[in-house]
């Protein structure tokens, strides 16, 4: 019976390891939940205070390295995971649910390495300031939460892509957005995770010096009366500022049209008459039945699925059908839309050259037709396909595209040399625009427009597509958009008063350059058209909306949103939802779509202006990213610091040596 018992007991070595991973386990699911949980859907914004303080609390024991970064790299990449997994719808329109989890893993697994880097530069600051004076302890905790900020700037600046900032989770939360008028959203993320550091470290205080056995003073925690003291003057700063919004003044009525096209049809150039004539033009008739009328219509994201401007037969009949049905409404738009610039070059024999034994004759290659062509193309991305034709019966043409360092057009021309004279080649690519324009009763589609500097990375473009070209066959992009090189302003008038809209585009409004650039040439408000419906309803509507408040508030404009299926609707400058488009069943999915298979809503949103932001710009858009900056001082204070704390306590350790 002895012998049986010692066989059922666990083997010491299977214990330990049990042991080993309890606390990794319990920090990663701690973790991992309260970061999901903080951002929308969910809103639980209070979780983002205190996410990481887990991990915190592992690093105050000094665990072993390569356990803590084996549990941070999983607890990095689940958040990520789990906060977005909308992007699995991408392979219903990419080729398949496997593309969909290629996505979706693939995305988390490129932006988990932010959280993962932070992670380890917990462990190897949070156990230098233990038990450190409070200078050093303040230190350790802006160094933290500056390389937290260093991390998300990184991301939108070398990667070019920007989701779910820290800062965003507090999007419905107004009393506690207004510092990013004066470091923006940067400053929200900082005091998250210094809220994280400081809640932490009070926690351990409490327990290592008690709270019954000690004096006041010597249970005094400086850390906790920061935290809170700060907290109370964000509320105090939201107080300011909501007495200088009791004074209004109304600017105009806008009628968002949000007409929710099944993204199939969306794409199909042969669904463009439909769209305008059953889906656009009908949900801005019934607008304009109400009372009082719209003062301007606004369009989401590539509107139509052919392209509604440019030089081709194909922009001018799109452009005509719209500018039509405005002069029937006698109100203007502002719309998404897509504009295409057709290039041609025509090339003759070259009679100067020797005939060949047919009589044929090579073309003319001059560098002046084929050099240095167009603009705005990226050495990264794949250059536009180029085709060509010829009128000769015996020649033919071949040719290629490269992009040079000045982001123009370089095309290899190559031909069989049987040209005759007096035959004609010709060459052609086109440059398309995803953007704004602006369009008026009086003229139709205004020749200003703004086009999309941010493309989306695999729906717009393919990223390194010039030398990884299998790229484009997986994702099947046909033509690659090229990206806008300015921040342009639409201006109109409306009712007698002159307006500039500062137009994004999808998800520019994440990025805070381009709305503060807007702001600071005289944009009156900021209008997002955008297209959520390539997501599903898992919550990527209200993740991409809740950046939308956070630009509100860093520009003191208001921004209007409208989109295909998603969020639509206006958000004041005190970053305070005003009007949302929603459906019966209270989510902003279902607006319109109704038992018979009708899909498509409007609304009109009656917009206004606090007078006290009218004319002014706010501390963020005259002085930019100055609190990246500073985060970059305190990380660098933070590291030389400790490496020269480090260095101390090694050469005390070998004079120790030494002696002994």
């Amino acid at each position: 019976m002895g012998e049986g018992s010692t066989k059922d007991e666990p083997s010491p070595r299977l214990s330990v390891r049990w042991k080993q991973w309890l606390v990794p386990l319990i920090c990663i699911t701690l973790t991992v939940s309260l970061y999901t949980i903080s951002f929308a859907p969910f809103n639980q914004f209070a979780s983002a205070f205190v996410c990481f303080c887990p991990f915190i609390a592992w690093a105050m024991f000094r665990p072993r390295i390569g356990l803590f970064a084996l549990a941070a790299f999983v607890t990095s990449f689940f958040c990520w995971f789990s906060s977005i997994p909308w992007l699995i719808h991408l392979g219903e329109h990419l080729g398949g649910l496997h593309i969909g989890l290629i996505c979706w893993a693939g995305c988390s697994l490129i932006f988990c390495w932010g959280i993962w880097i932070w992670l380890l530069l917990l462990h190897r600051i949070i156990p230098r300031i233990l038990d450190k004076s409070f200078i050093i302890r303040i230190l350790g905790m802006c160094a933290l939460s500056g390389a937290w900020v260093l991390l998300e700037w990184a991301r939108e600046e070398i990667l070019g892509v920007q989701w779910n900032t820290l800062s965003s989770t507090l999007w419905q939360q107004p009393a506690l957005l207004q510092v990013a008028s004066v470091t923006g959203a940067w400053g929200l993320s900082f005091f998250i995770v210094f809220f994280n550091l400081g809640i932490a470290y009070y926690v351990r205080h409490l327990i290592v010096r008690g709270w019954n056995r000690k004096s006041f003073f010597q249970r005094f925690c400086p850390e906790f009366y920061i935290l809170f003291g700060a907290l109370g003057l964000m509320i105090w700063f939201f107080f300011q500022n909501l007495d200088l919004a009791r004074e209004q003044s109304p600017m105009f009525r806008a009628g968002i049209v949000q007409p929710d096209i099944n993204q199939k049809n969306k794409m199909d150039p042969r669904q463009t008459e439909s769209i305008l004539s059953k889906s656009l033009f009908p949900i801005m008739t019934r607008l304009a039945s109400q009372e009082p009328a719209p003062d301007i219509y606004l369009w989401p994201e590539t509107a139509t699925p052919l392209e509604a401007t440019g030089n081709t037969p194909i922009a001018k009949g799109v452009s005509l059908m719209i500018g039509s049905f405005l002069e029937v409404l006698g109100k203007p738009l502002l719309m998404g839309n897509m504009k295409v610039v057709e290039e041609k070059i025509f090339l003759e024999p070259d009679e100067s050259a020797d005939p060949g034994p047919d009589g044929g004759l090579p073309l003319l290659k001059e560098s002046n037709k084929l050099k240095g062509l167009g603009s705005g193309f990226s050495v990264l991305h794949a250059p536009p396909l180029v085709q060509s034709a010829s009128d000769s019966r015996d020649g033919k043409v071949d040719a290629r595209a490269f992009v040079n360092s000045k982001g123009s057009l370089d095309i290899s021309v190559s031909d069989n040399r049987k040209f005759q004279s007096g035959e004609q080649a010709v060459i052609w690519f086109s440059k398309l625009y995803n953007g704004i324009f602006y369009a008026s009763p009086q003229d139709g589609i205004s020749d200003q427009f703004y086009a999309k500097q941010q493309l989306v990375p695999f729906g717009e473009y393919v990223p390194f597509g010039r030398y990884l070209p299998f790229l484009k066959k997986i994702v099947s992009i046909k033509e690659e958009f090229v990206a806008g090189t300015d921040s342009v302003q639409l201006s109109f008038e409306l009712e007698g008063q002159n307006y500039k809209a500062g137009p994004l585009v999808c998800y520019e409004d994440v990025f805070s350059r381009i709305s503060r650039e807007h702001a600071s040439a005289g944009a009156d408000f900021l209008f997002v058209a955008t297209n959520d419906g390539w997501y599903g309803t898992r919550g990527a509507a209200y993740q991409h909306a809740a950046h939308s408040v956070l630009r509100a508030v860093e520009t003191r404009r208001p921004v209007l949103r409208c989109g295909n299926n998603g969020w639509s609707g206006w958000i004041n400058e005190l970053g305070i939802v005003r009007q949302v488009l929603t459906g019966d069943d209270g989510t902003v999915y279902s607006a319109g779509r109704k038992k018979d298979g009708t899909r498509g809503a409007g609304m009109i949103l009656d917009v206004r202006q606090i007078t006290a932001f009218g004319d002014s710009s706010t501390f963020y858009v005259r002085n930019g990213d100055w609190f990246v900056i500073l985060c970059a001082a305190f990380v660098l204070g933070g590291l030389l610091y400790f490496r020269r704390q480090s260095s101390s306590a090694n050469g005390d350790k070998s004079k120790l040596d030494d002696a002994h």
